[in-house]
Order: C-alpha cells, then structure tokens, then sequence
C-alpha cells in the first residue's frame, strides 16, 4: 500500500514491502513474513538485516525463536536526513567534475550546451553558476528586471554576493524617461559603488529579455509572462555575443553621457 513512497524514503522497493508487512503483522518470526511475499529465505534475512542496520527493526529471541519487531515510523526521518545528505555531497561532487567533463564534451563536438532553467528556484541554479565567472560580466538588462518581486530580490542579493567576490560588470540600461538627470547620474554612482558600469540606451532599446554574457556562457531570460532562462554554453557564440555588447557600448557612451549631464 505505502511501498512506493516508502520507497521515495531511501529503501528499496522490497525492503519496503517487508517493512509494511512487520508493520501489519507486528511481532513475528520468519516463516509468516516469508509467506506474504515471493522472496527467498535468503533474501529475506538480507532485507531483515539491511532494515535493522536502518533502525526501522528490531529483533529478539523469544523460546528459541528469532522474533522480528517493526519499529516506529518516525525513524523513516533518520533515513530521509542521510538521503539528503547524500544528496547534497553528490551535489558538490557533480560541481567539481562538471567542468572536466563539459570540457571533453566540447573537445570532440562544436554543438554548444543548453539548459533551459523555469521559474524562480531553477533560475537560481543560473546565478549560483555566474557567481563562479572568472571573467567580467556583461548584462542586457530587461525592462521587466523589476516588475516580478521574487526575480527583484534575487537579482539584489546576488548583486550583493557579485560584489563580495569582487566580480566586476558592465551593464547596458534601457533609459526610463521618467527619471530626472539627476536621479540617473545617482543610480549610476551608486551601481558604480558596487563594480557596476553602467551606461544608458535609448527606451526604444528596452529588452524584452535579459541578456547575461560570462565565460563561454550566454543566459537568456524571458520575464514578460513566465520566467524562463535558457543558458548557452560555446565559446563562438558567446564572444560573438560579447562582440555585440562591446559594440553596442562603445555606440552608446553619447547618449549615456548626455542623459546624465
């Protein structure tokens, strides 16, 4: 009845099943715990043995008898604490060899890497991956960078976590008419603070997307509707992207300055 979420716990499917049946049965010996399943003896000892070692059994002798007890279910917590710390080291591993790997990947193909990330938390993946840049970040800033809360206020920590590890950016800013030259020449100052450079484009130039160039990595993000963000991991498309921006830059410095002065 419960093997399958029992299984989402950290034990097998067979470990499952007899773990319910002891539940079911209570105390007992081996001969009605073999019944109700089509196991061999054998195996059956194994599971008893790999369950006990889980703390979710207990056994005892009773008149030369090996009695075996299900214990309570809370100790199923125990297990799902190892899991997830399992989980978390294989993480860290995953991290530390994903670039090798990715590196022979891309040293017998010309196709790039692409992950797409949706919704907050995915997203998160994408910044927790900038912050290990080591070169300069370049950023297409969207118009819609403000208008989600939850994107709002993962773009100011990791703008925080960025200026930490001292990364610097450059950033391309599509200009709202609606602040004054003053107010601009502020917030350049204050992004400035943070090793923000960042220069102003015209309103007809507001993205719709958010371009973020870094490495050989180019991360596009759509938040008009639903927060989607696609990375594209290859050298030439990203220095191509690069290019593009620097170009774009370069153009822009008249404008920027006149907008501020």
């Amino acid at each position: 009845m419960y093997e399958k979420q029992l299984s989402n716990f950290g034990l097998t499917e067979k470990q499952a099943q007899i773990y319910e049946i002891l539940l079911n049965l209570g105390p007992s010996s081996i001969t009605p715990i073999i019944k109700r399943t089509k196991l061999k003896k054998g195996d059956v000892y194994n599971i008893l043995k790999a369950l006990k070692e889980f703390h979710l059994l207990r056994e005892n002798q009773e008149r030369k008898k090996t009695i075996f007890r299900a214990e309570q279910p809370q100790n199923l917590q125990k297990l799902m604490i190892e899991k997830e710390k399992r989980i978390a080291s294989d993480k860290v591993q995953l991290q530390n060899i994903l670039p090798e790997l990715t590196s022979l990947f891309q040293q017998t193909t010309e196709r790039p890497i692409i992950q797409i990330f949706n919704g907050i938390e995915e997203t998160k993946i994408f910044y927790n991956d900038l912050m290990t840049t080591k070169s300069e970040v370049l950023i297409f800033v969207s118009r819609y960078d403000w208008d989600d809360p939850k994107m709002e206020k993962l773009i100011k920590s990791n703008t925080l976590k960025q200026f930490n590890k001292g990364i610097k950016i450059r950033a391309l800013n599509p200009l709202l008419s609606e602040f004054s030259k003053r107010e601009r020449k502020n917030y350049v100052n204050e992004r400035k603070r943070k090793n923000i450079k960042i220069r102003f484009l015209p309103k007809n130039c507001a993205f719709p997307s958010q371009i973020i160039i870094y490495d050989n990595k180019v991360g596009i993000t759509s938040m008009k509707k639903e927060l989607i963000t696609t990375v594209i991991e290859n050298d030439n498309i990203a220095q191509t992207v690069k290019s593009i921006f620097n170009f774009t830059w370069d153009s822009a410095k008249s404008f920027h300055d006149a907008s501020i002065k």
